[in-house]
């Protein structure tokens, strides 16, 4: 992997910061939507147990799994702000809003994550520098703190 696979880029719109990450994936759109989507995919790659009602407006509840290292945090809601099936997931993880969407290419799909951060984070140099990951970044968010994600989502 190079360094431009595992950066996003890091910028302010309307006031909020905004990690923007871009993937192509050799997998169907259908497929990764069901990994973003199902609760059960998602114990794969999510930090989290997740319960949903997969619709605009419907509620959602995050709990981290007692064998993590983050199973002291408490369950936190969250709401689904936007639900297009097989292309745009967006919803309120905490104080942050996650939103993926999905555009199908020939050999897979583009994925398009973007975390838009609800509070501001002072961003060094011009409106966009890159974001690049960490071992530290992994870590989810604590006491409202969030930190960006890099690398290809595999552990």
């Amino acid at each position: 992997m190079n360094n431009e696979d595992a950066d996003g880029t890091l910028h302010t719109e309307n006031g909020l910061t905004v990690l923007r990450f871009e993937r192509r994936l050799g997998h169907p759109a259908g497929k990764v939507w069901h990994a973003l989507t199902d609760a059960e995919a998602m114990r794969h790659w999510f930090p989290q147990d997740v319960t949903a009602d997969l619709r605009p407006g419907g509620k959602m509840m995050f709990t981290f799994r007692p064998s993590g290292d983050y199973g002291d945090i408490p369950p936190f809601e969250g709401e689904v702000l936007e639900f297009e099936p097989p292309r745009v997931f967006a919803y309120r993880w905490g104080t942050d809003l996650l939103r993926w969407e999905l555009r199908p290419t020939d050999d897979g799909c583009l994925l398009i994550f973007t975390d838009t951060l609800r509070r501001p984070l002072p961003i060094a140099g011009s409106r966009s520098t890159p974001a690049t990951s960490s071992a530290s970044a992994r870590r989810p968010p604590r006491s409202g703190h969030r930190q960006a994600r890099g690398g290809n989502g595999s552990r």
